[in-house]
């Protein structure tokens, strides 16, 4: 007897579930997943041939350990009266109820438009249209009375991404899911559940016949190891819809195909896909999770699209990137309008922003979604001066704006940290590098509340121009870090204008007085290092400037990200740590100078940064470091990271620092995962500042799957997760409300 193992089981026991094209290929997958789970099938079929083939589903069906059922019901979806024969069928079998609905019978006609005829539409759009709808409105009245009915449409990718000579599978793909949101809407007052999956290419006997270089640069698309999709890989997909445990999720596409680093070219050309090839670059895509009640839901979002349709349609990336190919990538060849000092109105989604978030942004009108919104603005941040309103809820994109909108002197062409300094009252404290001043100016500044307007703090005209990632603050001061990364020249991308590594160019900080204005004092370290983010920084009584920070040796990462080294060494047996995100956690100290920070002439003097501590970096490296944010720019304990436990593995764990004993605490999971940000989560009303619990998302390697996973902050012991339908990509950043 077939058992099934190491996956959890039985959880549609009792449960009648319709499958439709369940002959062979993905629906013959399906129905032995949903029976695995305890799920009686009905089963169709359409051609005579394919009785030998459900009658073998069956078998397998009623041999499995413990034994489900399944009948075969051969029915033409294209006649009116099929939908009423199958619901007679599973009443006589199973009795008067159908709890789910899986429409996956389809078909295609590989046509160019100027040969298609109205039969052809007739036919394509009977099945993969007209069929499902009649299907639905025949089970609607047999749909469990108390809720938890699941419609369960299959799409496709081509419902998104047009492909020539498939206009009609494509467009009544598109039908489908569009009518699947409306089924949510209608369903959802009665506790039912309507969803559509677009899966992208499948291993299965449809592909049998493809050529083999177009397997394999299907293979080349997918996230997850080099290979096409498998039945089972969606099966999995349908069984989670399916169950209970997906009752928060309704009227949405699950994308069960390829990255979002890669999209296919439209038409084709000799590659057939275009690809970012640094992991900072990609198509930027937003994901929302909620938690609410035991139960989490998960959306996600493009906030790009007519960035993605440009490149699918030329083949080039518009304008600047951050490391890919250069001759890949055409300025100005789209036109993108943000508001600024010049347009009033911005676009919506002709750029791509996508690093980190910055909720209730001073100045800007609320959400288009007000019900349920955590946030009364939230705007997506990158490096550029280029920023994106989008909504908290929906994640739909609303405007692109640029700094210069609130500060005619901050030029749209400038350089910008995606991580700027927050505090609790509202203010948004930035830097904006002019390369095109002489010399080149860093003006620091501040966006204000309620309003938006922007004030210049400080103009630094003595460092060097260079890549710098995040800003840094206290509760008095701002620091900008100058860390090596310098700008040397102009380049079409970010990697192309950084210079050569120069062991005796040491790092710069600069300390501005928040409230006053302009530079206070200035301090260069010993060594050279670069870096990306802050953990926090402070003020002690005395005025000293604490400031912590996951140091690298040099900017080499910058080159290990591309994403043909990542692919070809994370989780290898021959994985280097060059490979490796985490930094080794440095305390710098900037002693207090009052009097002395200037010679007699009024001249900055450069004094020392002080290296006050570092932890071992093989026990207690770090980067992607949060707090809990009632401590920011203040004294605090602790701080939480992802870690790398095996070099090589580039992130594979969550660390804790007490910062105060220096004593370190990690959740390893029992298997091979990749661990993203993790967000500290305050428990309300705690009194102690690790009172919480740490969310990342790690993905699973083995099982290809991501999960949203919940570990107590004070123990770093895994309390629970929630695992995704889908591989959700790594991520950067995240917020919570």
């Amino acid at each position: 007897m077939e058992s099934p193992q190491g996956r959890s089981f039985q959880t549609l026991q009792g449960k009648v579930a319709i499958v439709t094209g369940a002959s062979r290929g993905l629906g013959a997958g399906f129905a032995l997943e949903l029976a695995k789970r305890g799920a009686k099938i009905v089963a169709t079929y359409t051609s005579p041939d394919s009785e030998k083939l459900i009658k073998e589903l069956s078998d397998r069906i009623e041999s499995l350990d413990p034994p489900s059922r399944c009948i075969g019901v051969k029915v033409d979806l294209r006649d009116s009266a099929a939908a009423a024969e199958i619901v007679q069928q599973s009443i006589a079998a199973f009795g008067p109820c159908i709890d789910i609905v899986v429409n996956n019978a389809g078909a295609e006609i590989v046509k160019p438009l100027q040969d298609l005829t109205p039969a052809d539409f007739d036919s394509i759009y009977h099945l993969n249209v007209l069929g499902p709808m009649l299907l639905v409105q025949a089970t609607k009245p047999y749909l469990p009375s108390s809720g938890g009915g699941r419609i369960i449409n299959i799409s496709s990718v081509g419902a998104r991404y047009g492909f020539k000579n498939l206009s009609l599978y494509c467009s009544s793909k598109a039908a489908l899911e569009g009518m699947t949101r409306c089924w949510a809407a209608e369903l959802g007052a009665d506790g039912h559940t309507a969803n559509t999956i677009n899966p992208g290419p499948v291993q299965s006997d449809m592909l049998d016949n493809i050529p083999q270089d177009i397997v394999s640069m299907q293979k080349a698309q997918t996230p997850a190891g080099n290979r096409l999709g498998t039945v089972d890989d969606v099966a999995q997909i349908v069984a989670w819809l399916a169950s209970e445990e997906s009752r928060w999720v309704t009227g949405q596409a699950l994308s069960a195909s390829e990255h979002v680093l890669t999209t296919r070219l439209d038409p084709p050309s000799s590659k057939s896909k275009a690809e970012m090839s640094q992991w900072f670059d990609g198509f930027s895509r937003n994901h929302r999770f909620e938690i609410a009640n035991g139960t989490v839901s998960y959306r996600s979002r493009n906030s790009s699209d007519e960035v993605i349709e440009f490149v699918r349609e030329t083949g080039m990336y518009p304008d600047g990137s951050f490391g890919s190919d250069p001759c890949k990538i055409i300025y100005g060849a789209m036109e993108t309008t943000f508001r600024d000092g010049n347009n009033t109105h911005g676009d919506r989604d002709t750029s791509d922003v996508g690093v980190a978030f910055i909720p209730n942004f001073a100045g800007l009108g609320r959400n288009t979604t007000s019900v349920g919104a955590p946030f009364d603005t939230l705007v997506v941040t990158t490096d550029a001066n280029s920023l994106q309103q989008i909504d908290p809820v929906t994640l739909e994109p609303i405007e692109l704006f640029t700094y210069q909108a609130s500060n005619p002197l901050l030029k749209n062409d400038g350089r910008t940290a995606a991580h700027p300094y927050l505090t609790k009252d509202g203010f948004i404290y930035n830097y904006l590098l002019n390369m095109s001043a002489k010399p080149p100016v860093y003006r620091i500044f501040g966006v204000q509340p309620p309003g938006g307007e922007a004030t210049i703090v400080a103009n630094i005209t003595d460092a060097p121009p260079a890549y710098i990632h995040s800003l840094f603050g206290t509760e008095h001061h701002l620091i900008l870090i100058v860390w090596q990364a310098d700008l040397v020249k102009p380049g079409k991308t970010l990697m192309e204008s950084i210079g050569p590594w120069r062991p005796e160019r040491k790092t710069l900080f600069y300390v501005i007085d928040r409230v006053k204005g302009g530079v206070v004092s200035k301090y260069e370290s010993e060594e050279a290092f670069f870096a990306f983010h802050r953990a926090n920084s402070f003020e002690d009584e005395a005025g000293d400037i604490h400031i912590d920070i996951p140091v690298m040796k040099d900017a080499s990462f910058l080159t290990a990200a591309h994403i043909d080294n990542l692919r070809a060494n994370i989780g290898t047996s021959h994985g280097s740590s060059n490979n490796d995100i985490p930094g080794t956690f440095t305390r710098y100290r900037l002693p207090f100078q009052g009097d002395g920070a200037r010679a007699t002439n009024g001249s900055l003097i450069t004094h020392t940064a002080e290296v006050e501590f570092t932890l071992p970096y093989a026990t207690a490296n770090i980067e992607l470091p949060r707090i809990n944010d009632e401590f920011n720019g203040r004294p605090y304990r602790y701080t939480y990271g992802i870690h790398v436990k095996t070099p090589g593995y580039f992130s594979d764990s969550i660390i804790k620092i007490d910062i105060k004993t220096k004593e370190v605490k990690k959740w390893y999971p029992s298997t091979k995962h990749v661990a993203s940000e993790p967000i500290f989560v305050a428990t309300p009303g705690g009194e102690c500042e690790d009172d919480g619990v740490v969310l990342t998302v790690a993905m699973d390697s083995a099982q290809r799957a991501s999960s949203l996973v919940v570990i107590n902050a004070t123990t770093m012991e895994e309390v629970g997760r929630a695992r995704m339908p889908i591989v959700m990509g790594y991520g950067f950043h995240g917020v919570f409300a």
